[in-house]
């Protein structure tokens, strides 16, 4: 045992914080926050190869992060509990509130978002049953497959773009 426990417990919290030092890494946490993926699924959605998504994928899961389950010949991962939600969320906002580049991009990317017209979702559906509005998901197919809104159009965000003609023509002339 440790003559200081104190610094050995330290050292095993300094191994989240290594862990949480990659982009890629927390954008693999915040992907396995939405559901349970393969290393293959997360290389294809990030863009990144299956070694290097494996690489990063290690280094979380000696850090408690994430858990792994085999099943066939794939490894599906998920986060380790909820706790790595709350590390992830709070990481979020202590760089919104103290990192100038954080907030800056926060503010642009979310600017629009006051002019929306914010609706319960009960709301929505009505409206959506009714032919009033068009539900457009912008997630990958793999998430809107595991669960979407009745009559929601999946195009996913990076697609949008060059597929805004598949929209309602509603929809398309207001944009």
């Amino acid at each position: 045992m440790s003559t200081n426990p104190k610094r050995e417990v330290f050292a095993n919290l300094a191994r989240i914080g290594t862990a949480l030092s990659s982009p890629m890494r927390i954008e693999f946490l915040e992907l396995l926050a939405q559901s349970e993926r393969t290393v293959e699924q997360l290389a294809t959605m990030s863009g990144a190869s299956v070694a290097n998504t494996s690489q990063h994928l290690q280094k979380l899961r000696q850090a408690g992060l994430i858990l792994g389950r085999k099943q066939g010949l794939y490894v599906y991962y998920r986060l380790a509990g909820d706790e790595v939600v709350a590390l992830v969320s709070a990481v979020g906002r202590v760089g919104e509130a103290h990192v100038a580049e954080v907030e800056r991009i926060v503010r642009l990317y979310f600017a629009h978002k006051d002019e929306l017209e914010p609706i319960p979702a009960k709301e929505l559906l009505e409206r959506a049953r009714k032919g009033l509005v068009t539900v457009l998901d912008v997630r990958p197919p793999e998430e809107y497959a595991a669960g979407h809104l009745p009559g929601a159009i999946n195009i996913p965000i990076h697609e949008l773009e060059k597929r805004i003609k598949e929209l309602p023509n509603c929809c398309a002339r207001k944009g």
